[in-house]
């Protein structure tokens, strides 16, 4: 169970290290300004649990994976889908159809921590089907994640982001009900050309 009222109040903080069971509130769909054009797909996660830990100070915490939507690397991008339960095809160029992808549950990922300029940047990779029963308690956590994600957004959109991404894409916010306050702001790793092949 999330108190909103605790300690994350205000959503301060980077979400630590580690296996977290995650949900989608939203998505970023942009072209990298490196040249190369590359689609780059960013899902916005809240945590629902740490796993493997009693501490449970990152509930409510964003953090971001990242996906290149290209053939060489949209194989990363299918392990995640396949993790959610979507086995069968469906247009990823359909902003409907991924915000339905992204809020077909709790997916487990692994979170980890890389520096650039300075900061640490949490993402967010390895993702895995979770099959146990949802808390009620979660659709708190969901909905705050999706208001804090948006807000996040509307500011980055009305010139806010620093980040050097180009090209709007598409924005939206996924699943339905629950959040605990944020925090992660983006989780861009590294300059838009560290395409990883």
């Amino acid at each position: 169970m999330y108190d909103p009222n605790s300690a994350n109040e205000g959503g301060g903080g980077i979400c630590t290290a580690g296996k977290k069971l995650l949900h989608g509130v939203g998505r970023n769909r942009w072209t990298s300004s490196s040249g190369r054009g590359t689609v780059i797909e960013d899902i916005e996660f809240v945590v629902l649990r740490n796993l493997g830990s009693d501490d449970q100070s990152d509930v409510g915490k964003r953090v971001t994976g990242r996906f290149f939507m290209t053939d060489k690397s949209m194989w990363r991008f299918g392990k995640y889908c396949l993790a959610q339960g979507q086995h069968e095809p469906f247009n990823h160029d359909d902003p409907n159809e991924m915000e339905r992808v992204i809020s077909l549950g709790p997916v487990i990922g692994q979170v980890f921590h890389d520096s650039y300029n300075g900061k640490t940047n949490p993402r967010v990779e390895e993702f895995t089907a979770w099959s146990g029963q949802q808390d009620p308690g979660w659709d708190e956590v969901i909905a705050e994640g999706e208001a804090s994600y948006k807000e996040w957004r509307s500011k980055m959109e009305s010139g806010g982001s620093s980040s050097g991404r180009s090209g709007g894409g598409s924005s939206s916010s996924g699943g339905g009900g629950g959040g605990g306050g944020g925090g992660q702001r983006g989780g861009h790793s590294g300059p838009d050309d560290d395409i990883p092949f």
